[in-house]
Order: structure tokens, then sequence, then C-alpha cells
């Protein structure tokens, strides 16, 4: 279940072909994107925030299914505008020499097409996501 308190929607911009893990279960789409910053140049890297976003693809979910067609079709590429509703997630881990790191990941729980770029020759089958109404 999503919880409000940590919840967000996004239009993000791929950077490099999504990583496809299998799981028994379903698989797990990591992809590394770029956010512009309000106000910022299109195109100016120091303008840009870059994260990673994990996806967890089941795949009795229609959105799971949508993604999954949409990475095999080779639709989603660097360059590609997504919109993707998720959490945050901080991760931290310690090196070998025992330095401390962390970071935030966003975790998607759907991935559609920004509205600008749907691709016309492939049709989509986008889930549309309502917000809860306390957000």
């Amino acid at each position: 279940m999503l919880d409000a308190r940590n919840l967000g929607v996004m239009t993000i911009g791929l950077v490099a072909e999504p990583e496809l893990i299998t799981m028994k279960d379903g698989k797990i789409v990591k992809m590394r994107v770029a956010v512009p910053f309000a106000g910022s140049e299109k195109n100016s890297e120091d303008k840009r925030g870059f994260f990673d976003v994990t996806y967890f693809a089941n795949t009795s979910q229609q959105n799971a299914q949508f993604v999954l067609n949409q990475i095999e079709a080779g639709n989603f590429k660097p360059g590609t505008t997504l919109q993707v509703v998720y959490s945050l997630r901080q991760e931290r881990w310690e090196n070998e020499e025992g330095k401390k790191n962390q970071k935030v990941v966003l975790i998607a729980e759907t991935i559609n097409y920004a509205a600008t770029n749907k691709p016309a020759e492939t049709g989509t089958d986008a889930v549309d996501v309502a917000l809860p109404a306390t957000f």
C-alpha cells in the first residue's frame, strides 16, 4: 500500500538503458535518470540531478506488463521522458575501508510515458494512477 507521506510524481529522463534483473516472482528494473532543477536551462548538466530508480515488476500487474513490453521493444532508451509515481528509500552501506555511504533511491510504483513523449508507432497501454486525496 502506498503511503501518501512518502509519495511523489515526477517527470524524468532516462540517461542509460534500463537494466533488468530476473527474480523468481518477477523482474527488477533499474534505471539511471536525470531530473532538471526548477528554472534550469534544458540539457544543462549542472542544472540536473541524477538518481537511481528501482521498479519491482510483478508480472501480474498491468503497469509491469506495460513497462516490460516497452523495454523489450527497445522504447525505453536514453532520452526517453517518463513520468513516475514513486516513494523514496535511503540506502546505507559500508565499503571495505569502513567508510559509511548513503544515497536516496526512487522506488517506482508506476511508470508511464510523459504526455509529450508517447511513441506514435507503438501505442501504449499506460495505466493512469490516482493519488490519494490526503497527499
